[in-house]
């Protein structure tokens, strides 16, 4: 028997001459085959195995799961009352699905289960989360608690036979992804009540999207969607945005293998306790200890970036598990490869989530590797720690960002302070509007989408700033005679603001110098 993966199970030779004809069970667990001498065989898949840590669990017949403990040696076995349909571990629970109904088994006890019914028996999939888990029959899903409580049922937009799959829907403690069934290049998110997150419109790519995992720590306004498109791709996205950054998918979207190698995402997956991410990428194993910095400071992608190059993994292997410091590599032929990366990301990490930044770069010390570095000083910045921010930075012999960082301190605003670090932490336009308008600044807001071109929002600004206007009229005319070749204002907000203001470039150098000064970084340069 031999799976899509085209790598071969078992071998069986009946006794009962050639076998003529085959039909599957319709959850996939029975076989009846005709055999030559006209006996019909049935069989029952058995053998499976799945761990989870120390764990292992084989399913030895229809109806008994054998358990081992790798740590103590010991082992246990699970009776069930009816056939197995669907195993899954993970997140200490195991999830067992029967004819009649699921049980969720704590894997630090195992006698006594939580015991759900299915709300239709013909679910083919199971996916895990730290709180909750998701099942599906490929059309519709469910979610539910691990005391087996239903906890929402979310209303797809449109759904086909087979479209729901291990690579178009995941699930976090806080939200679900699934990729709309009819347009393959739009993402959808719910939360976990069921209800869709945001405007509840699609999200979509320029591409078909193949696969697609959500990160499963962090809070829910930092969540991210790793996913890779028909080129082999791999993107980040940021899931919950407001206002105008939910329309800008290049502020949402970023790509994430752009140094050193080229895109060929093979397979990908989260690790279970840190923001780690590990890519299958032109055969080597490619593991982004901190993917968000994409976001920060996309020079750094490839400094907080660790590689195992090795020709053990052959052609066409995908990543397993991701557990803590341990990666678990599926060869093409079914043989399993452990991986194991430093412990020190991991700690460093750790402290970092805590806050601790002055113990992360004291362990710095004591080893030689300057992904460490890397990691504090993105991790920092974006945390607000200036003092780690700018030591990591000049381990790092990054001077540009050490003066950007020492000239912040300089600056007395505190909105004005948070607005410059959006900017020096990832560009984000709609996050240093925002605190220039809440610092009462907005000819700075202004000035920061002229420098941008974006003239729709620096005019729609001027609406409740109108003694701007002449300012952001007179830029565009500028704009369009330098630049547009001379061509004629064809934006209808500014044909219109165009004839109730008068364009004095003395008064509006006067206008800048006094609200922004000589030197300031907004003004823009002729």
């Amino acid at each position: 028997m031999e799976t899509a993966q085209n790598w071969c199970h078992s071998v069986e030779k009946p006794k009962d001459g050639s076998i003529f004809g085959l039909s599957w069970s319709n959850d996939s667990t029975q076989l009846a085959c005709g055999c030559g001498t006209g006996r019909v065989g049935i069989g029952h898949i058995i053998e499976r195995r799945i761990d989870w840590r120390h764990l292992e669990f084989v399913l030895t017949d229809s109806k008994v799961i054998t358990v081992s403990n790798c740590e103590t040696e010991l082992k246990d076995k699970i009776e069930l009352k009816d056939r197995l349909v669907k195993m899954s571990v993970g997140f200490g629970y195991l999830i067992v699905l029967t004819s009649n109904q699921g049980l969720i088994y704590n894997c630090k006890q195992l006698g006594h289960p939580a015991l759900f019914d299915l709300r239709d028996m013909s679910m083919s999939l199971i996916v895990q989360a730290e709180k909750y888990f998701l099942l599906s029959d490929g059309i519709n899903i469910s979610i539910y608690s691990y005391e087996g409580r239903l906890v929402s049922t979310p209303k797809l937009i449109s759904s086909k036979s087979d479209s729901i799959n291990i690579n178009t829907v995941s699930i976090s403690p806080d939200t679900i992804a699934v990729r709309d069934a009819t347009d393959t290049k739009s993402i959808m998110f719910y939360d976990i009540s069921g209800k869709p997150i945001g405007d509840g419109k699609l999200i979509s790519h320029a591409h078909e999207i193949n696969h697609l995992a959500l990160d499963q720590m962090g809070s829910a306004n930092e969540r991210k969607l790793a996913f890779a498109d028909k080129f082999q791709d791999l993107f980040l996205m940021h899931v919950r945005v407001t206002g105008q950054t939910q329309r800008l998918n290049h502020q949402r979207i970023r790509k994430l293998c752009i140094f050193y190698f080229s895109t060929n995402i093979g397979s990908f997956r989260w690790n279970d306790q840190n923001g780690m991410l590990a890519g299958m990428a032109d055969g080597k194993l490619n593991i982004w200890l901190y993917p968000n910095v994409v976001f920060i400071d996309q020079s750094l992608v490839d400094k907080t970036t660790y590689r195992i190059e090795t020709n053990d993994f052959g052609k066409n292997p995908s990543i397993s598990d991701f557990l803590s410091c341990q990666i678990t590599i599926r060869k093409s032929t079914g043989a399993l490869i452990q991986c194991a990366i430093p412990i020190y990301y991991e700690l460093c990490l750790a402290l970092l989530d805590a806050n601790r930044a002055e113990e992360a770069l004291q362990l710095c010390q004591y080893i030689s590797d300057n992904s460490i570095y890397a990691l504090i000083a993105v991790i920092s910045l974006h945390n607000r720690d200036f003092d780690s921010a700018e030591n990591a930075f000049a381990q790092l012999s990054n001077t540009e960002m050490v003066f950007c960082l020492q000239n912040l301190r300089s600056i007395s605003s505190k909105e004005e302070r948070e607005a410059e670090l959006a900017l020096l932490a990832g560009g984000n336009l709609h996050e240093a509007e925002g605190y220039y308008l809440q610092g009462n600044k907005p000819l700075h807001a202004i000035m920061l989408h002229l420098n941008e071109h974006n003239w729709d929002r620096a005019i729609d600004l001027t609406q409740r700033h109108s003694q701007y206007l002449d300012i952001v009229v007179g830029y565009r005319q500028k704009y369009l005679k330098n630049y547009g070749g001379g061509k004629k204002e064809t934006n209808q907000k500014y044909i219109q603001a165009t004839k109730t203001v008068d364009i004095d470039w003395n008064r509006i150098d006067a206008k800048l110098r006094k609200e922004l000064g000589e030197d300031s970084v907004l003004r823009i340069l002729e």
